[in-house]
């Protein structure tokens, strides 16, 4: 916009409407993206056909299906299997969340790039990664109680740790 078009107020006012209906299309478009996004689901199997995998656009599993082969396989293949699965489930919902981003807000969009990013690297869920939802509690007013001394009097911390 030149500085004759700023000064002129219909001009000014134009260009403005301009940029609310872009901003209001791309809006839209990123509420429509992330509806077919979130209604992604991708199923997968590994390469011996022991188990079918179902993700959905985070990569998150929704539904594993076996195959009667498993009862005759070791369980180590049984769990490269499902692993098999799920990673082949999760690219193919990256693969088809990259293909909505680019069909709706086009490859080089900047919201289309911060969705597929989200995508690509979701937040961790263990919860040693997550802040903690409410404040630390204070210490407490008194010292812990020094632990039993005497072995059998001792509460087992772990399953492993009983006789």
């Amino acid at each position: 916009m030149s500085m004759d078009e700023l000064l002129d107020p219909d001009a000014s006012r134009s260009h403005l409407r301009d940029w609310q209906d872009r901003i209001a299309r791309t809006a839209a478009n990123t509420r429509e993206a992330g509806d077919r996004i979130a209604a992604i689901r991708a199923t997968a199997r590994d390469g011996n056909g022991l188990t079918e995998v179902t993700v959905d656009s985070s990569g998150a599993l929704l539904d594993i299906r076996f195959t009667d082969r498993i009862q005759r396989t070791p369980p180590d293949a049984v769990t490269r299997a499902v692993m098999d699965a799920a990673q082949g489930a999760r690219v193919r919902a990256a693969e088809e969340s990259r293909r909505i981003i680019d069909d709706i807000l086009g490859p080089d969009s900047v919201a289309g790039r911060a969705i597929a990013d989200r995508i690509a690297n979701p937040p961790s869920s263990h919860p040693a990664s997550r802040p903690p939802s409410h404040p630390a509690s204070p210490p407490p007013s008194h010292p812990a109680s020094p632990p039993p001394s005497h072995p059998a009097s001792r509460r087992p911390e772990h399953l492993w740790d009983l006789p």
